[in-house]
């Protein structure tokens, strides 16, 4: 009895041993399935980081070819940016470390300083792999990688804490079931041999190396075919087992992943918690958010990129069915478990917007709980437009005001419209029944192969026949078709219009015309010998118009010369006083001089009244020259048309100097703006006459009352034109006389001997020998403004 019940006490310590030993086995075994898991993921989302980071490296070296320093600084900028706001879940955060250990982006630490961090090291000497440190009394997890276009050192690090946070939960799960299991076993205590204890011994040590990852590991030989030889059967088969559906598993994530990433559409996919752990390229493309930025995110996140703002959207209502969400959409399907909609993004292509069609899918596990939901995106909005454009054409035809009408080979009718029905007398469905030669007389059934070939060989046809409506009356229509293939079927599509009222007009317009074609010849006659006296009238006319104009010409010229007696004569009178004194004082010092009373001081004296004299003569004499040339140049210019090159402000001023007789002796002002150097290949002549008449209608007629006028000419250019514009501050004109301002003849002072030629003879001038155009306009009481465009140098030939 006491034998029994030592070793009953030796069966349950081994037991418990066994029991401590399994759960020790166990909660490693977990440890090392969490560790494993966030490791991979960790690595995963550190990978993700390094392509974008290849991203912006890539299109930085585009950017050297294609754009400046500042753009590449931009983006690198831009860049930096983005991968400092970067973070994973509460405490991950990305370090980048150069290979001179120097800081180029952490959260703690300025870029350029000395890299002190625990993992420095190890990330510099492994290059690539994960590493466990401590900072700021917190364990850390951190995977790194190398990216060596940049020589850099990219780090992912995150709390042991929060990376492993599911490992205690796992853990009291082993503990519970291993208490259960005990508690099972010490009720069911037997005896166990020290070889029994041996292979447990050799069972846990296999476990151990499972524990560690060593999943290629198995139990040689299993000794005996009993319960333990049974858990090592299971524990290789275990082994086994999960080393496939790793290898599974990694396999199908890979292929998911691949799958999602090249769908042509833009594609999504979040967990049972709604965070997004998919986002494909496409969707990038759309969006413009990158996978990095929105992987792990939930909360609706997913919807600005749409929307601009958190709301629920497609993919949600596999969790909250939700009306309100349903009706945000234009259209809204659900077949089974998929959801179809179409709606307005406006926030999607850079905010351009664009209508998409959605379509979303539940994930469901095995036993078909929802465990995620996918939801792809397409735009559509180059096909909406096609449709609602296919929609406004299929309207236009159905409400046309012609008939319409498809015709196929058979010669029946296959549409038509609202009009043809109405135009025919019958019901759309009695006219689809009728074939087009029962309608229209220039159809027969007998011919109608014939015809319908002539038609498919024509590109379009426009003829005119007879149709008869339902009652049996016949009128007259004018036929459009065109023959046409569409989705492998042959139409003559037709528009008939009824032309009664056109017959009957144009029978009545043949009546009119002969009736007018007798009219014609009667008056012809009449109208030729009345031709005739006009002809010799205008001819007369002419040639006293012409004579005026000339009259008008040679009057500005008359004035013009007396105008210059009138100016040089001050020059002149100057010189000859000048010459008169000087006479003088030679005489009386040559008398001095020859009765030898000539003193030295009296020479001094001669010789600086000589002085004077003489500069004062050649002054005046220079300027009396000055004058006669102007006056020469201007009198020439007036009555010649040639052509040549002039500086346009110098002649200006000669043209006024020439007219300032007409106004010295007022208070009257003339001022004038114009670039000093600008010169024209034009006609001096045409301009001369054009101020002169002008200034002078300002002086007769605008002045008229006014003690102090003032006449503004402002010229500049615009382009190749020349501005020309000459205001004053006159009296101004009438409103009823702004419109025949420029006509021959017209003058409201004819009783004071004005002959209504001068501003005709301007308008000429502008309009034929300048090639220009001039306007009139004045406000009675606020003067007169003529604006003229003129060409720098007109394209009319020499006169």
């Amino acid at each position: 009895m006491r034998i029994q019940t030592k070793i009953n006490v030796f069966s349950v310590s081994v037991l418990i041993l066994m029991t401590a030993s399994i759960v020790l086995a166990g909660v490693c075994i977990i440890n090392r399935i969490v560790y494993d898991m966030g490791q991979k993921l960790l690595t995963l989302e550190l990978r993700d980081v390094i392509d974008t980071i290849d991203d912006y490296y890539q299109k930085e070296q585009a950017l050297k070819k294609t754009a400046g320093p500042d753009a590449e600084k931009n983006l690198r900028n831009e860049m930096m940016a983005v991968l400092k706001a970067y973070r994973h879940g509460k405490t991950g955060h990305l370090c980048l470390i150069s290979e001179d250990r120097k800081i180029v982006l952490h959260r703690d630490a300025e870029a350029g300083t000395d890299a002190q961090f625990g993992f420095v090291d190890a990330m510099l000497r492994q290059r690539s792999g994960v590493t466990e440190y401590v900072y700021r009394g917190e364990k850390r997890f951190c995977a790194f990688n190398q990216f060596a276009p940049l020589n850099w050192l990219v780090g992912l690090s995150v709390s042991t804490d929060e990376l492993f946070k599911k490992r205690t939960l796992y853990i009291y799960v082993v503990l519970s079931i291993a208490a259960l299991f005990l508690v099972a076993v010490i009720a069911m205590t037997g005896f166990l041999s020290k070889t029994d204890i041996r292979r447990i011994l050799d069972t846990l040590v296999c476990l151990k190396k499972f524990e560690r990852g060593e999943l290629e590991i198995r139990i040689e030989s299993i000794a005996a075919d009993d319960e333990i030889g049974a858990i090592q059967a299971g524990i290789n088969s275990m082994a086994a087992k999960r080393e496939q559906d790793e290898k599974e598993l990694r396999d199908a994530q890979q292929l998911l992943r691949d799958i999602i990433e090249f769908l042509p559409d833009a594609t999504f996919v979040v967990d049972q918690d709604r965070k997004v752990i998919a986002w494909n390229q496409a969707m990038e493309d759309m969006t413009g958010v990158r996978k990095w930025e929105i992987i792990g995110k939930g909360d609706y996140e997913y919807s600005i990129p749409f929307y601009g703002k958190k709301r629920p959207i497609l993919i949600d209502l596999f969790w909250e069915d939700s009306d309100a969400v349903k009706a945000k959409y234009d259209s809204f399907e659900r077949r089974r478990d998929v959801i179809y909609a179409e709606v307005f993004a406006p926030k999607v292509y850079g905010g351009e917007g664009a209508f998409v069609w959605a379509t979303a899918s539940p994930l469901l596990d095995a036993s078909g709980n929802t465990v995620g939901a996918i939801e792809s995106v397409r735009n559509v909005s180059d096909l909406r437009n096609a449709l609602d454009n296919l929609k406004l054409t299929q309207f236009s035809v159905d409400n046309s005001a012609d008939g319409a009408f498809w015709i196929g080979p058979d010669a029946r009718l296959i549409y038509v419209n609202a009009s043809a029905c109405k135009l025919l007398g019958y019901t759309r469905e009695e006219l689809l029944a009728l074939p087009v030669y029962d309608l229209d007389t220039s159809f027969a059934e007998a011919s109608w192969p014939k015809q319908w070939q002539q038609m498919k060989s024509r590109d379009g046809v426009v003829m005119e026949s007879f149709q008869c409506r339902k009652d049996g009356a016949c009128f007259p229509v004018e036929i459009t078709g065109r023959y046409m293939e569409f989705g492998g079927k042959e139409y003559v599509f037709a528009f008939a219009r009824d032309i009664t009222a056109r017959r009957q007009a144009e029978a009545e317009l043949r009546k009119y015309r002969e009736h007018l074609e007798q009219l014609v010849a009667e008056r012809t006659a009449e109208l030729q010998a009345a031709n005739q006296t006009l002809q010799e009238s205008l001819e007369n006319l002419k040639k006293a118009q012409d004579q005026l104009v000339q009259s008008e010409k040679m009057a500005a010229l008359g004035g013009l010369v007396a105008g210059v007696a009138h100016e040089i004569n001050t020059p002149v009178g100057v010189s000859v006083t000048a010459a008169s004194f000087l006479e003088e004082k030679t005489r009386k010092l040559s008398e001095n001089y020859k009765a030898g009373q000539m003193k030295r001081s009296d020479l001094d004296k001669y010789l600086m009244t000589v002085s004077e004299a003489t500069s004062s003569l050649l002054t005046n004499l220079n300027r009396a020259a000055d004058l006669i040339k102007s006056f020469k140049q201007v009198a020439v210019d007036q009555s010649s048309e040639k052509r040549r090159t002039f500086t346009l402000k110098t002649y200006i001023d000669e043209v006024l100097l020439s007219l300032r007789p007409n106004y010295k002796r007022t208070r009257h002002s003339i001022r004038v703006s114009c670039p000093e150097d600008l010169e024209l290949d034009s006609y001096p002549g045409a301009f001369s006459q054009i101020i002169t008449n002008l200034v002078m209608n300002s002086l007769v007629h605008g002045f008229e009352g006014i003690e102090a006028g003032e006449i503004v000419i402002d010229i500049s250019t615009e382009a190749e034109n020349l501005r020309f514009s000459y205001s004053d501050n006159g009296i101004g004109v009438e409103v009823e006389n702004i419109q025949q301002i420029f006509a021959p003849f017209f003058t409201t002072k004819r009783s004071y001997g004005g002959t209504g030629l001068g501003l005709h003879v301007v308008y000429n001038l502008v309009t034929q020998t300048l090639g220009g155009q001039i306007e009139c306009a004045s406000t009675p009481g606020s003067g007169t403004e003529f604006l003229i465009n003129l060409p720098l140098s007109p394209d009319v030939p020499e006169m």
